[in-house]
């Protein structure tokens, strides 16, 4: 199988896999002009009435598109039942969603977010309580440019960003579940479990099949980082053969 997939703005990762074996035989970054594909990497096609523009560029969200509701499936906090999040209208496919940030740490959370191969952005706003599902209606984009350097602002405390945008993969009806696939942004899950609709385990991107990881691929959901790190597996795999 031949990839190449954009691996953060104007870069290209390219890397040929043969064979079940997942033998690596060519690897290369370069540095590229491209006209991204909305699914990977393009301005969201959004509802103008929901968004601003920020002094720097970045289209800022100024209109809540969702509301929490009871969720009995989840725990809560004192014994009470959890909440999710549902759409408050209709909602356009590429539409933003969710436009959050937090503290930037080297450690996972329950409501963090991998943002890198060692930072983790603990999410301070409703989209800390995203479902997960194999079929979600989110995609996630990471501003990979907010959450480089250190994990502590010039006065020693946790820095803070705006680097996780949550955007619609296709139209979500009013009143739907809000949901995204937590392997596309999480090598290793912090705390693993089982997903409530297939059962199966949700442990990270690293412990799926091969076959989910092309899917994810091919559909261009898995973010930068996460890529950056199936290829460093792929060509460690490949030297130890």
């Amino acid at each position: 199988v031949s990839t190449q997939s954009t691996g953060g703005a104007g870069w290209v990762m390219s890397t040929r896999v043969i064979g079940s074996t997942a033998r690596c035989t060519h690897v290369c970054f370069r540095s590229v002009s491209f006209t991204a594909s909305p699914s990977l990497a393009g301005p969201a096609k959004v509802d103008q009435r929901s968004l601003s523009t920020a002094s720097w560029g970045r289209q800022l969200l100024t209109m809540r598109l969702h509301s929490l509701v009871d969720d009995p499936t989840q725990p809560g906090l004192h014994g009470v039942c959890g909440v999710k999040p549902v759409a408050l209208r209709d909602i356009a496919a590429e539409e933003l969603v969710f436009q959050e940030g937090g503290a930037v740490t080297h450690e996972a959370s329950m409501h963090s977010i991998q943002t890198g191969a060692n930072s983790h952005v603990t999410i301070l706003g409703d989209g800390r309580f995203l479902a997960h599902s194999f079929s979600p209606n989110l995609k996630v984009r990471i501003h990979e440019h907010a959450v480089e350097g250190s994990a502590v602002d010039a006065s020693g405390g946790p820095r803070r960003t705006l680097p996780v945008e949550f955007l619609a993969l296709h139209p979500i009806q009013e009143g739907e579940t809000l949901s995204f696939d937590y392997t596309t942004t999480e090598w290793e899950c912090e705390s693993p479990f089982d997903d409530s609709v297939s059962g199966r385990s949700v442990k990270g991107f690293r412990h799926l099949s091969q076959s989910d990881k092309e899917s994810l691929l091919n559909r261009g959901l898995i973010a930068p980082h996460i890529l950056r790190l199936w290829l460093s597996e792929i060509c460690h795999s490949a030297t130890h053969q």
